[in-house]
C-alpha cells in the first residue's frame, strides 16, 4: 500500500543532502538525508517482500533482483556514461572518476572508494562526479543477501517469525557497535562500507516486520512524537559533519520515530503528504542521481558562486524531471523480457555492455578529450612522490625502495645508500623524516646536494606523525610505529658531528580552522618532542631542522587543473584560497611554539614561497604551478623555488 508521507519523506531526505552538497555551511550534516533514505528503503521493500512470501525461494528472490535492475539502472547508466564524457572535457585526469564510476554499476563503488582512501592519496572526492554512487553501492550489498534471510525468515521459519526479527536484532547490534567503533578507528571503513551500515536498512525492516504482525499502529502512539522527530532531524542537520559518529544514529532514530508514530491525524504527515513533497518524493532518485555529477561539472567550469549555484540547481531539477519522465519511469513499467530471468540476463547484460565501453573505450581516450590547457608540471599526481629518479648529471633517488605506503609496508628495510645522493668524498649528511610532504621535496634538496656539498638521505612514510611520539589514529599507524621505531633510530644513528636530521612534514594537523584545548596540547606535545630530540641530536652535535607549516592549500579542494585559468571557467574558480593575513594568524601558536625552541632546532619557513601574494594559492611568484595534486604535494617546480631557503638555512651554521 502506498504511503504518501514516505514519499514526503524522500523529498525531505533528499533535499538535505543537496542543500548540504551545494552549501555545507547551511546544513553541515545534512548528509544524513543518506541515512534516512536507508531507513525508508529497508522499510518500504521489506513490507513489499513480505507480500509475497507465498511465492517459491526463485521467483521470490529474482522477482525482486528483476526490479532492482528495472528500477535503479537505466537511468544510473545513463548519468554514468554522460557524467564520464562530461567529466573527460574539464578534468585532465578523469581516469580515477571513469573508475568510480564503471564500479558504481555494479554496485561497488563504496569499496572502490574506501580502497583509494587507505591508499592515501584518494581523488578528490569534491571533484569527483560519482561520489555519491557510495550509497548505492551499500543498498545493492545489503540487498543481494538480504531477500535470502527474509525468504528464509517468513518462509522457512514462518512459524516462528520472530526468530527472523530476533536474528536482525543482535546482527543490527553487531553492525552498529562495529559502526561505532570504527568510526573512531577507521572512518572511511565506518562511513563507506555495509557491514558498519547494515543496521539502518534493518532497522527499517524491523519497523516493517513489526508493522506486519500487529493489525493495529506497533507500540505506543504519542501526540507530540511527530514534530519532536521531525524537529529532532532538522537539528542534527546542523551538527558539526566531523560529528557524524554522533548524527548518523540520531538521524535513523528519528526517521524511525517517524515511522513508527504514523498518525493521519497530524500536520507533519499533512506536510508530508501535500503534492509538491509528494513529487519531490517520487524524482526523489533521479535528483540524487543528477545533482552531484551536474555540481561538479559546474565546479570546474562555471564556479561555486551564487549564481553558479542557482543555474546548476536549476539544471539539476531539469535534468532529474527528464530522467524521471523518459527514462525512470518508462523502463520501470516496460515489460523487458518473459520471465524474470531473462529480465535479469537482459539487465547484467546491458550494465556489463556499459562498463566496457567506459574501461575500454572512453578511458583511454579521456585523457584526448581534455579540452583546457594541462598545468605546466613536471611531476603530476601523487603516484609520483615514489617514482625513482635520475638527473642528467647521475644524482638518482631510488623512488619506492626509500619510502613506506602502507601498513604492508612494516618490516621493509630503507637501504640508505639507494636513498642518498650527493657531493663526495665525505660530505656532510642531511637524512630527511617526515610524511609524503618529504618526497615532494626531491628537486629542492637535490639542488642542495649538487651546489652546497650535502649527502641528502631522502625518506618517507604516508601518513607519518611528524615526531616519533606523537599520536597517530590513521589507517597508516602501524607503518608509522614502525618508521619512528625501527627506521628512524636506524639511519640517525650513523650521523656524526655537524650534520643533521631534517623533518619534512605538513604539519596541517598543528593549526585547525578553529583553535582549541585540544590543538593547543597537540603543539605543546610536539614542541616537547622536537626539545627532547633536539637534545638527544646535540649529544652527538647533530643538528636538528624543522620545516614550519605550510598554506592551507589542501582544504581549498582543488586541482592544479581547476585553480589555474581555462577558457571554460569565465567566472571563477571553486577553490577556497586563504589569504596571506589568514594564513599567518591560523598558524601562530604553531610558530609560537616552534621559535621558543631557540637555538636548539633550525626553523625552515617556506610561506614565502608558497604563498608570494596576498591569496596563498596554486600560482608562485613567476607563474610556477605549486602544487602536483589536490592534496597540497609541491610540484618539483616548487620544491626547486625553496632552494635558496634550504640553502640558507643549512649552509648559515657551517
Amino acid at each position: 500500500m502506498h504511503k504518501a508521507y514516505i514519499d514526503g519523506l524522500r523529498a525531505l531526505a533528499v533535499s538535505m543532502v543537496i542543500l548540504n552538497h551545494f552549501h555545507a555551511d547551511w546544513m553541515p550534516s545534512g548528509f544524513i538525508g543518506v541515512d534516512v533514505f536507508f531507513v525508508i528503503s529497508g522499510y518500504v521493500i521489506t513490507l513489499n517482500l513480505a507480500s509475497k512470501q507465498h511465492l517459491r525461494f526463485a521467483e521470490f528472490c529474482l522477482g525482486f533482483y528483476a526490479h532492482r535492475i528495472k528500477r535503479l539502472f537505466p537511468a544510473l547508466c545513463l548519468m554514468v556514461v554522460l557524467s564520464s564524457v562530461a567529466i573527460s572535457l574539464f578534468n585532465p585526469d578523469a581516469h580515477r572518476s571513469i573508475n568510480t564510476g564503471w564500479t558504481a554499476l555494479f554496485g561497488a563503488s563504496n569499496i572502490f572508494l574506501w580502497a583509494q582512501a587507505n591508499d592515501y592519496f584518494s581523488g578528490a572526492t569534491q571533484l569527483n562526479p560519482f561520489t555519491h554512487t557510495w550509497s548505492l553501492g551499500v543498498e545493492e550489498q545489503f540487498y543481494f543477501v538480504f531477500p535470502v534471510i527474509l525468504w528464509i525468515g517468513l518462509v522457512k521459519l514462518g512459524h516462528r517469525p520472530r526468530l527472523l526479527t530476533y536474528f536482525l536484532a543482535a546482527t543490527c547490534t553487531l553492525s552498529v557497535v562495529s559502526f561505532l567503533v570504527y568510526s573512531q578507528l577507521k572512518p572511511m571503513a565506518a562511513y563507506y562500507l555495509m557491514p558498519t551500515r547494515f543496521w539502518e536498512l534493518a532497522s527499517g525492516a524491523m519497523l516493517a516486520l513489526g508493522t506486519r504482525r500487529s493489525r493495529s499502529r506497533p507500540g505506543r502512539r504519542f501526540r507530540n512524537a511527530p514534530a519532536v522527530a521531525m524537529a529532532g532531524l532538522f537539528s542534527t542537520c546542523l551538527l558539526p559533519a566531523t560529528w557524524f559518529s554522533v548524527s548518523i544514529p540520531m538521524a535513523v532514530l528519528f526517521t524511525a520515530a517517524m515511522i513508527h508514530q504514523e498518525r493521519r491525524d497530524h500536520y507533519v504527515y499533512d506536510a508530508l503528504s501535500g503534492k509538491v513533497a509528494v513529487h519531490l518524493g517520487r524524482v526523489s532518485y533521479s535528483l540524487y542521481l543528477w545533482h552531484w555529477p551536474l555540481l561538479v561539472v559546474g565546479k570546474w567550469t562555471i564556479g561555486a558562486g551564487p549564481l553558479a549555484s542557482l543555474a546548476v540547481l536549476l539544471t539539476v531539477i531539469l535534468f532529474a524531471e527528464m530522467s524521471f519522465r523518459h527514462v525512470e519511469q518508462p523502463f520501470r513499467l516496460s515489460r523487458w523480457g518473459p520471465t524474470e530471468f531473462r529480465t535479469l540476463s537482459y539487465g547484467l547484460g546491458a550494465l556489463s555492455i556499459t562498463a566496457v565501453l567506459l574501461h575500454a573505450g572512453l578511458k583511454p581516450i579521456a585523457d584526448g578529450l581534455y579540452l583546457g590547457i594541462r598545468p605546466a608540471l613536471a611531476e603530476r599526481g601523487a603516484e609520483s612522490l615514489a617514482r625513482p629518479y635520475t638527473a642528467i648529471d647521475g644524482l638518482a633517488w631510488a623512488g619506492e625502495k626509500c619510502v613506506l605506503q602502507s601498513n604492508r609496508d612494516v618490516g621493509k628495510t630503507i637501504d640508505p645508500q639507494a636513498c642518498s645522493f650527493g657531493a663526495s668524498p665525505n660530505p656532510r649528511r642531511i637524512i630527511v623524516f617526515g610524511n609524503s610532504f618529504s618526497a615532494a621535496f626531491l628537486h629542492g634538496l637535490e639542488e642542495l646536494a649538487r651546489n652546497d656539498r650535502f649527502t641528502i638521505t631522502l625518506t618517507s612514510s604516508w601518513g607519518a606523525s611528524a615526531t616519533p611520539n606523537m599520536p597517530n589514529k590513521s589507517e597508516w599507524s602501524a607503518v608509522n610505529t614502525y618508521y619512528w621505531d625501527k627506521i628512524y633510530p636506524e639511519l640517525a644513528s650513523s650521523l656524526k658531528s655537524g650534520d643533521w636530521v631534517f623533518l619534512m612534514s605538513d604539519l596541517h594537523d598543528f593549526s585547525p580552522s578553529k583553535a582549541s584545548l585540544e590543538s593547543r596540547d597537540l603543539i605543546g606535545r610536539y614542541r616537547s618532542e622536537l626539545s627532547g630530540m633536539a637534545q638527544q641530536l646535540g649529544r652527538r652535535r647533530v643538528k636538528l631542522a624543522v620545516l614550519h607549516g605550510n598554506p592551507f592549500a589542501r582544504e581549498a579542494q582543488c586541482e592544479p587543473a581547476i585553480a589555474l585559468a581555462q577558457w571554460f571557467s569565465p567566472f571563477g574558480r571553486p577553490c577556497n584560497f586563504y589569504g596571506k593575513e589568514d594564513t599567518l594568524q591560523r598558524r601562530r601558536p604553531l610558530d609560537i611554539a616552534l621559535k621558543s625552541l631557540g637555538s636548539q632546532i633550525v626553523i625552515v619557513d617556506l610561506l614565502d614561497v608558497f604563498c608570494p601574494s596576498a591569496t596563498c594559492n596554486y600560482e608562485g611568484k613567476s607563474g610556477e604551478v605549486l602544487y602536483r595534486d589536490g592534496w597540497s604535494h609541491p610540484s618539483a617546480e616548487a620544491a626547486r623555488l625553496s632552494y635558496p631557503i634550504l640553502r640558507d638555512a643549512f649552509t648559515a651554521l657551517r
